[in-house]
């Protein structure tokens, strides 16, 4: 598979699944980002980073995720927080953190996409690429139980050098370039 697939792209209204490549990446190791989009909005953000030795299998669920839970404040009852440190406005339950994020991300975003982004499954690569593009549900290894006043700004030097983040992307096309721009080892 080839760096800068798009694995899955799916507007929610109208119901439309433009790609659905998750066949084709079962047993597929690598990393993947994904992507959401509003209506009213012309850019594409970054939402989340993940590692896999299986993409296919890991998206499948996700993707069932998605489309057939839908989001219920009262479920959940832990304050979700990034890696950045940051509060996302989300509550979810202990063991059940996917089933909770997806659906909040399916409630706020109306179009999402899975690319595949890097051929190994790394992770330092993959926490790289969530540094580079701040992906707003990323949680890497472990979590954060309270936010942290420029966490993400006091650390992001180490990643990004004299760069800044880049958080959005309008052309789904562009984002190979982008992250080959921080010298990461990508390549397309």
């Amino acid at each position: 598979m080839e760096p800068g697939t798009i694995i899955y792209h799916k507007t929610f209204e109208p119901d439309n699944i433009s790609v659905n490549r998750l066949r084709e990446f079962l047993g597929v190791k690598g990393i993947w980002v994904m992507l959401g989009k509003n209506d009213s909005d012309d850019t594409y953000e970054f939402l989340n980073v993940g590692r896999s030795k299986d993409i296919g299998k890991e998206l499948l669920y996700d993707v069932s995720c998605l489309h057939f839970l839908s989001y219920d404040d009262s479920f959940g009852d832990i304050q979700y927080y990034n890696q950045f440190a940051e509060k996302v406005d989300l509550l979810y339950k202990s063991g059940y953190t996917q089933e909770c994020v997806h659906p909040h991300i399916r409630k706020n975003y109306n179009t999402v996409v899975f690319m595949y982004v890097y051929e190994k499954s790394d992770s330092v690569i993959e926490k790289k690429i969530a540094w580079i593009t701040k992906a707003k549900y990323w949680r890497g290894d472990s979590s954060f139980e309270h936010y942290e006043v420029d966490f993400y700004e006091n650390n992001c030097k180490q990643y990004l050098g004299d760069k800044e983040c880049f958080h959005t992307v309008e052309v789904l096309g562009d984002i190979m370039n982008e992250l080959n721009s921080y010298r990461i080892g990508v390549t397309k």
